[in-house]
Order: C-alpha cells, then sequence, then structure tokens
C-alpha cells in the first residue's frame, strides 16, 4: 500500500503529464497543419514540442505507469529498464528541449540584436543541422544511461549499475552543468541583452508601430522572458542537486517521494512550455480556435500574418550586409516584428 503522499503525487504528476501531452501534441499538429509556414522559429517550436512530448511520455512510464503492471526482472527488465520504462528516452527528449531552448534564445537574441545577420544564420537549413545535432548530442550524452541502466529486484525499480570508481559522481555533476547551470547562464546572458535594448538602450529611430506597441511589447518581452528563466531554473536545479547527493550520499534511495517530487518539476517545465513559447502567440491562438471550430485559418503563424516566407517579414539583404542606415532601419523594423508576434494584431 502505497503512503496517502505518495498516491497524491502520481495523481498530480499524471494529471500534469496528460495536460503537457495534449498541449505538445496541439503544438505539432497546428504547425504541421500550417505547412506553407516556413519560419525557423517555427521548426524550433516544433522540435521543442516533441522533445517534451517524449519527457513527458517516458516519464510517465517510470513514475506512473510502473505502479500499475508487475516489472519483469532479469534480462527483459535490464532491457526495458535501458530503453523503455528506466527514463532514458526521457532524459534523451530533456537534453534536446534544453539545446532547443537555447537556440530560441538566440533566436531572439538574432532578431533583435543582429537582424542584418539574421537570414544568413538561422536560414530553415541550418535550423535542421542544429536540431540534427541537438538529438545527436542528447543520444550521446546519455549512452551511460543505456548501457549501465538495470532493473534493481530488491528495489523494484529501475536505476543503473555504475561501474566502481568515481564515473557515477562525475556524470551527475556534468548533468548539473550541462543542463543546468551552463544553460541558466547562457539564456540569462542572451535575454539580458534583448531587455536591455528594449527597456534601456535609446533608439532615435521609431516608427508608429514602436510607439504604440512599446510599452505593452516591454512589459509582456519582460514577463516572459523572467517566466521562461524562473521555470527552467526551478524545474532543473533540484532535481539535479538532489541526483548529486544522492550519488555522493548512496544510501539515499533515488526512488524516494522526495526525488519523485523533484522530477515532478521537470514534467511541469516540459508541460508550460507550450504556454510560454507559443500559446502566447495570438496568430497561434487564433489557429488554435480555428481548430476547434473546425475552420480553416486564414493566416499563417507569423507575425505579419498574410505572409509566410521569410523575406516578407525581414528586408532581404544583399550579401547579408548593410551599412550603418541599413542597421538602424532593420534594428527598428525587428524589434516592430517581435512586438507583433509578441502581442498579436
Amino acid at each position: 500500500m502505497m503512503p496517502s503522499a505518495e498516491i497524491a503525487l502520481l495523481t498530480l504528476f499524471s494529471t500534469m503529464a496528460t495536460i503537457g501531452l495534449v498541449g505538445n501534441l496541439l503544438v505539432c499538429f497546428i504547425i504541421q497543419r500550417n505547412r506553407p509556414v516556413k519560419r525557423p522559429i517555427n521548426y524550433l517550436f516544433l522540435n521543442l514540442a516533441v522533445s517534451d512530448a517524449i519527457v513527458l511520455l517516458f516519464l510517465s512510464s517510470k513514475y506512473v505507469l510502473i505502479h500499475t503492471y508487475e516489472h519483469p526482472t532479469g534480462n527483459i527488465g535490464d532491457f526495458l529498464c535501458k530503453f523503455l520504462t528506466g527514463g532514458s528516452l526521457a532524459w534523451t527528449g530533456a537534453i534536446s528541449s534544453v539545446c532547443t531552448m537555447i537556440c530560441i534564445s538566440f533566436e531572439r537574441f538574432y532578431i533583435v540584436l543582429k537582424p542584418c545577420y539574421y537570414l544568413k544564420v538561422f536560414k530553415v537549413s541550418n535550423i535542421k543541422v542544429a536540431l540534427v545535432f541537438s538529438w545527436v548530442f542528447a543520444v550521446v550524452f546519455n549512452i551511460p544511461l543505456f548501457i549501465f541502466g538495470n532493473f534493481d529486484a530488491d528495489k523494484e525499480h529501475c536505476t543503473e549499475a555504475w561501474p566502481p570508481g568515481g564515473f557515477s559522481k562525475f556524470y551527475a555533476l556534468t548533468w548539473l552543468a550541462v543542463v543546468a547551470v551552463i544553460p541558466a547562464v547562457v539564456v540569462f546572458v542572451v535575454y539580458s541583452q534583448i531587455i536591455y535594448i528594449l527597456w534601456i538602450k535609446k533608439n532615435t529611430t521609431t516608427t508608429a508601430i514602436t510607439r504604440t506597441a512599446m510599452h505593452k511589447a516591454r512589459r509582456k518581452v519582460t514577463k516572459v522572458v523572467y517566466i521562461i528563466s524562473l521555470i527552467y531554473c526551478v524545474s532543473w536545479f533540484p532535481p539535479l542537486i538532489i541526483n548529486v547527493i544522492a550519488v555522493f550520499a548512496p544510501n539515499r534511495h533515488i526512488g524516494d517521494v522526495t526525488y519523485e517530487a523533484a522530477v515532478f518539476l521537470i514534467v511541469i517545465n516540459s508541460s508550460v512550455n507550450p504556454l510560454v513559447y507559443t500559446f502566447q502567440s495570438a496568430r497561434f491562438r487564433q489557429h488554435l480556435r480555428h481548430l476547434f471550430c473546425r475552420r480553416k485559418a486564414k493566416n499563417s503563424v507569423c507575425p505579419q500574418g498574410g505572409e509566410t516566407n521569410q523575406a516578407a517579414w525581414i528586408p532581404p539583404l544583399s550579401n547579408n550586409r548593410c551599412n550603418g542606415g541599413q542597421v538602424k532601419e532593420l534594428q527598428v523594423a525587428s524589434q516592430d516584428l517581435l512586438f507583433l508576434w509578441l502581442t498579436g494584431p
């Protein structure tokens, strides 16, 4: 008989995972349904949604569904723990999600601070290469989990049979650095630059769109940036720190309620990513309403509606170079488009 605290946690876990799966699948469906959309950011959103869906699906398998059946033991149990029930695929999706989140932060950085180089850097072909790299890196980074994962019959839980020595400690610290510390620092620095441009740096060339949308966009951009940073830190630091403590203190049971509560924070992160990154877009919400009303959306999910190619929303540049006047013009235009994208029509 499970304790009441664990029952409550599993209930919250399964509920949030279900909500998150539905949200991420909606993101995938809406982006795929509007296939003419070729914005680089949509490829990133799609990959983020797929990654988060994998996280939610396989974490649910490890922490919720495991209580609904008797896990096989022996070689079959070890195989299942390595590839299905042990969470290895969930952590692979998590690494891809983190990489995608960093790419999204740089996409926003370039569209605001370096619009002259945006089309050169964020071509669809470059985005596809980056996404392939994110999955390759995710698989390689998690190879130890696929190798050392096994089923502990005594604990009735999937765990890792680490080799003797300090490898487990090194791997736990590497996870903390690569997945929590480095991405948090990168996102903080990149979004700080965006906040600086929107709030502090004076721009003498302003357009009507900038003047009318500036105040609302500043507040919304700042709120989104703070929410992204806060959710990421709160979601990833506790479980990874607890994992480090568990490795350095092996008498701690890795499958206890405390650790599962920390993993639940990752479930929350993967569940709210669609809300933070896509549902805040007025165009995306419009497509969502059309989807449920069974009406075909008239506009694609892009900042200006109507136009669907990159040249329609970023001025084309010859040889990806521009002079000082073009830099100012593009900075204003890119900020206008960012405001439109965040505030909606």
